[in-house]
């Protein structure tokens, strides 16, 4: 247990830093895009945004938390000819969704962009959100490996480095006077960038022999998850869509960048989750996720979470006006 809680306080180390370093950039990006873009144009951004949501969501249908609970399980006990297997198999599904997926949402494009915005003026803006999906459904299967391997090190710099890639595309184009198409740019230059490096750090999962298994349990497992993050994520963008219809897409810019904001806290806290999830998987695996593991993992959530969210409500209206400006003003109510 000892071992394993070391393997975790680097890991989770090696997570917080990389998170914070890439956290920090999209700080930066979110302050330069709401004092260079329009408020109208970041409510564009947000309508978008909702869309790229719901589709991660319903049409992934939880399928890459299935295959990382098994693939990480496999590969930590020493299965590695199952694990090989279930993720290249999670590549068939990832390639089906995509091939599925993206036509039928370039046929709906003018009907959705029509309901977000009274038009089908944005349609080159919807369509770059669906390249973008057909990239992040394949770096979500493909990234099960970095939890699988538990090279979270690696995994960091990389993901700092996509971050990277995704600020400066968006500011190059930005400050040449390219506006909101930018940001969807930035978006899927960093996309290639990950899967590039997903499929380096693949590369034992994707070479090798590989022994057949059963992909009910995979299935079984995501319908629950499915089913919950579909409900959590329809709840929490029901304020968005009402902000959106009825305010309309100005306020939705506000509203939006504020819920961005929130998020940022939520560094240590992810980063830690992160790296307990193969951790867990293993104890599972070997029979030996006791009470007093999970509790001790609860305790440890319980300490981080509390200082990072009173921190937030002593100084997040003097920060927010800060680093806002004057649109936002009003906004910490």
């Amino acid at each position: 247990m000892t071992r394993e809680t070391t393997r975790i306080a680097r890991g989770a180390t090696a997570v917080f830093s990389g998170s914070m370093v890439s956290n920090l950039l999209i700080f930066a990006y979110y302050v330069v895009i709401t004092h260079t873009l329009p408020v109208y144009s970041l409510g564009v951004l947000y309508s978008l945004n909702l869309v790229s949501g719901f589709a991660s969501t319903f049409l992934l249908l939880q399928l890459p938390g299935g295959f990382s609970r098994f693939v990480v399980g496999h590969f930590q006990t020493g299965r590695l000819e199952e694990a090989r297997y279930l993720f290249r198999r999670g590549l068939v599904f990832a390639s089906a969704i995509s091939a599925g997926s993206a036509p039928a949402l370039i046929v709906l494009a003018p009907t959705i962009t029509r309901w977000l915005f009274g038009s089908p003026s944005y349609l080159t803006f919807f369509y770059l959100v669906v390249v973008d999906f057909v990239f992040y459904t394949y770096n979500s299967f493909l990234g099960i490996a970095v939890s699988a391997r538990r090279i979270f090190g690696f995994g960091s710099l990389m993901g700092v480095a996509s971050t990277a890639v995704r600020v400066g595309v968006a500011f190059a184009l930005i400050f040449t006077g390219h506006g909101l198409v930018s940001v969807f740019y930035g978006w899927i230059a960093s996309d290639v960038l990950g899967l590039a490096a997903n499929l380096y750090f693949s590369r034992p999962l994707l070479v090798g022999g590989g022994r057949r298994v059963g992909l009910w349990e995979v299935v079984s497992y995501s319908l629950p998850f499915f089913v919950a993050s579909g409900l959590v994520v329809a709840l929490q963008n029901v304020d968005r869509l009402f902000v959106l219809k009825y305010l309309g897409t100005i306020s939705l810019g506000v509203y939006g960048t504020l819920l961005i904001a929130s998020n940022i806290p939520k560094i240590l806290p992810n980063s830690l989750s992160s790296t307990l999830f193969p951790a867990m998987v293993k104890f599972e695996e070997e029979r030996s996720l006791t009470r007093g593991v999970v509790s001790k993992a609860v305790r440890y959530m319980a300490m981080i979470n509390l200082p990072v969210l009173g921190l937030v409500a002593a100084l997040g209206e003097p920060l927010l006006h800060l680093f806002l400006g004057r649109s936002f003003f009003g906004a910490w109510t």
